[in-house]
């Protein structure tokens, strides 16, 4: 059924996201990565201490990528939960081999004139390439688009793409809300973790729910969002080095965005 129900989207179906997320200002964009953790009703007795996560209790970390429909494309876990978000996500095959996943195409630009009242250049900016949008903990790279981070953050150009970028990938901390309220196993895993083939269980487990999730969301299941109401943005205060091809990436993602809403006092 995971073959099925849970699978990274193909050519088409990226090409359809895109052309959803398109409307809000992410013509490209074809998920959104975010992640959670799964606690544990006990410390495991296999290296124990690394699954002690900042929010105090023993739990499993894990990447989930959803689609503009909330259906969950791909994820990974089994990683401890002191493990950071950005760590976790390198693990997975997307991250490594990108080009796999994503039609990254080439970057161009082109800049017209346009007259409005007594000023105005305008930029049109054409982005080809795919990319998932992340949070501010994520790095930035040519498919990974996160939130900028402080002091970054408080430029107006940033905080207004923040804002909009938030309001884009909040659809992931639904998908992980719904997951998680209608599958109540999920929120305390009551299985042993005393060797490392034991992880293979949490693995099936979360794995079988996700599938579900995706099945009852194209039976049409009436999902209870929980969440809908919240947008989070991230203000983080220790900076990220970042390559300048990712940070070119992402600017050029920034421009089109806030072009296509009509804020065009940007600064780079």
């Amino acid at each position: 059924l995971g073959t099925k129900y849970l699978k990274w989207p193909d050519s088409s179906r990226r090409n359809e996201i895109s052309q959803v997320m398109k409307q809000e200002g992410f013509e490209g964009c074809i998920g959104f990565v975010d992640g959670t953790t799964f606690p544990l009703f006990q410390r495991p007795g296999y290296c124990g201490e690394v699954f002690f996560d900042r929010k105090k209790r023993y739990s499993l970390n894990a990447q989930v990528i959803c689609d503009c429909d909330k259906n969950i494309t791909a994820f990974i876990t089994g990683w401890p939960g002191s493990c950071t978000d950005s760590f976790v996500f390198k693990q997975m095959d997307l991250a490594k081999n990108p080009v796999n996943h994503f039609d990254t195409g080439k970057l161009s630009v082109s800049v017209c004139c346009v007259l409005i009242t007594t000023k105005a250049d305008t930029f049109g900016i054409l982005i080809t390439g795919q990319y998932v949008l992340a949070d501010s903990e994520y790095q930035a790279s040519r498919t990974v688009i996160p939130a900028y981070k402080a002091p970054a953050a408080y430029e107006p150009s940033n905080t207004e793409f923040n804002f909009r970028l938030a309001k884009s990938r909040v659809r992931n901390e639904h998908a992980i809300g719904i997951l998680k309220s209608c599958f109540a196993s999920l929120k305390e895993l009551q299985l042993h973790l005393y060797e490392r083939d034991h992880m293979l269980a949490y693995i099936k487990w979360i794995y079988a729910c996700m599938i579900l999730h995706n099945m009852l969301g194209d039976l049409g299941d009436a999902w209870d969002e929980i969440h809908s109401n919240i947008v989070k943005l991230d203000h983080e205060p220790l900076p990220h080095r970042r390559t300048r091809p990712s940070e070119n990436m992402r600017s050029l993602v920034k421009k089109k965005c806030l072009a296509h809403f009509g804020f065009n006092s940007y600064t780079d």
